[in-house]
């Protein structure tokens, strides 16, 4: 057996499967879909339900990107809220800007089981959908 470049071969190498690449072509991706489930490719309500599942992967994805933006906001603003609480703990009384009620509105809010249990819930439903899209 000849290989590539011309070189005669004994053997050869079976390459091991990997993962499949997606080809990022919607057209081609619903094709290959209907093929799939032997869907005939020129019915029209084939054509409808191949493009709804197209829009809902989108939506997903959009609705991904925004919680997870929201996410990272969240996180970000308990991190700036911890620090402010903590500059008014060790600042000297000349350098505070919050009022003492300011101050512990903060400390109720931060320290308060809903604002975490909220956090947690959101990283999880997070968590799930990424695992779910893997």
């Amino acid at each position: 057996m000849k290989s590539s470049n011309g070189e005669e071969q004994d053997s050869f190498d079976i390459p091991s499967p990997g993962p499949v690449e997606a080809s990022g072509d919607q057209k081609a991706e619903s094709e290959a879909a209907a093929l799939a489930f032997d869907l005939p490719l020129a019915d029209r309500r084939t054509a409808q339900r191949l493009a709804a599942l197209g829009n809902k992967e989108k939506l997903d994805g959009t609705i991904n990107k925004v919680l997870r933006a929201f996410i990272w906001t969240a996180c970000c603003l308990a991190i700036v809220s911890f620090c402010v609480l903590f500059w008014h703990l060790l600042a000297p009384e000349s350098l505070l800007f919050l009022s003492d009620k300011r101050q512990v509105d903060l400390r109720d809010f931060l320290f308060s089981g809903a604002f975490g249990a909220g956090l947690a819930a959101l990283w999880r439903s997070q968590s799930q959908r990424d695992a779910d899209e893997n």
